[in-house]
Formats: C-alpha cells, structure tokens, sequence
C-alpha cells in the first residue's frame, strides 16, 4: 500500500473500492501468509481498513 490509496496486489495496480471484488473474485489461497509492504505516509486508518478487509475475506495470516 502506498500514499494516496494506491494499492498493488502481485505488483498489479488496483483501486481500494474494487479491493474487496478482487479478493473474492480470484483462487486465492487463504492459508498462505499474505505480506504487505505499507508506505510510511500511508495513515493508521487505512491500515486498519486493508486489514479488516483482508480479515474478512478469510486471510488470517498477515506479515509486515
């Protein structure tokens, strides 16, 4: 996650109000360790938005 609300997932770029689509719409493998790499001028709030979101779509495992 980056400032200004640009998220990449696989390096992809992707818009936070298709996030939660794009986190149901693909295969992806719930046990895995998702990892995420968060700009410093990224705010708390958004932090804690993209991990409730990650939270519940069923990812349970989160590294920074």
């Amino acid at each position: 996650m980056q400032s200004k609300e640009k998220l990449l997932v696989n390096g992809q770029p992707v818009l936070s109000k298709n996030l939660s689509s794009q986190l149901k719409g693909k295969k992806w493998s719930k046990e895995k360790e998702v990892i995420l790499n968060i700009d410093e001028k990224v705010e708390h709030g958004q932090v804690i938005w993209l991990l409730d979101l990650l939270k519940q779509n069923g990812f349970k495992k989160v590294a920074f």
